[in-house]
């Protein structure tokens, strides 16, 4: 029997197996990049061993881009003191948050090749108006990439609403007022 011992030289434990075939494989994943010196050695029962060596450059696997637009955003935060802010908004890929000002495209860099991400805007993003707080809604508000990409976003604040409920009680005030 040979006794098989790899030592992969990026620290992890050695491979190690007894056998009496003159063939085999395993595999082994690195964690990092760099570069590592893989040695083999076969010792026999009587305890020779032969050792060989290959050097192996792990790569940083290949990335992608995916730019994020935003259109349909009030640049800045009106208050009644007269300051303004800059309105933000903000993109998540895979929990991770991008943020930027309105006007502003976000681009997200190293997104791994072969690798599906789900993304997701802020939504609604609030704008302050005097004192006044609007809702702007984002379409889309959420999605997945795969490659290289634009993705465009548009926000709308939703027309107003007109509550009547006030307009009904004067109405019918007026109603009985005049019955009276």
């Amino acid at each position: 029997p040979y006794t098989v011992t790899i030592s992969w030289g990026d620290g992890s434990s050695n491979y190690q197996t007894t056998t009496t075939s003159t063939s085999g494989s395993t595999t082994h994943t690195f964690m990092n990049t760099g570069t590592y010196t893989v040695t083999l050695t076969v010792t026999d029962n009587t305890g020779k061993s032969v050792s060989s060596s290959i050097t192996i450059t792990v790569k940083p696997p290949p990335t992608y881009s995916v730019t994020f637009t935003e259109s349909g955003l009030p640049l800045y935060n009106e208050y009644l003191n007269g300051k303004t802010s800059p309105v933000t908004w903000y993109v998540s890929i895979n929990g991770k948050i991008y943020k930027a000002n309105a006007g502003q495209s976000i681009t997200v860099k190293g997104l791994i090749t072969g690798q599906s991400y789900s993304w997701s805007v802020e939504n609604p993003v609030k704008v302050n108006f005097y004192g006044y707080i609007v809702d702007y809604y984002a379409s889309p508000s959420s999605g997945t990439v795969s490659k290289a990409t634009s993705v465009s976003i548009t926000y709308k604040d939703p027309p107003p609403t007109l509550d009547t409920t006030p307009l009904l009680f004067a109405f019918m005030l007026i109603v009985f007022v005049g019955a009276l």
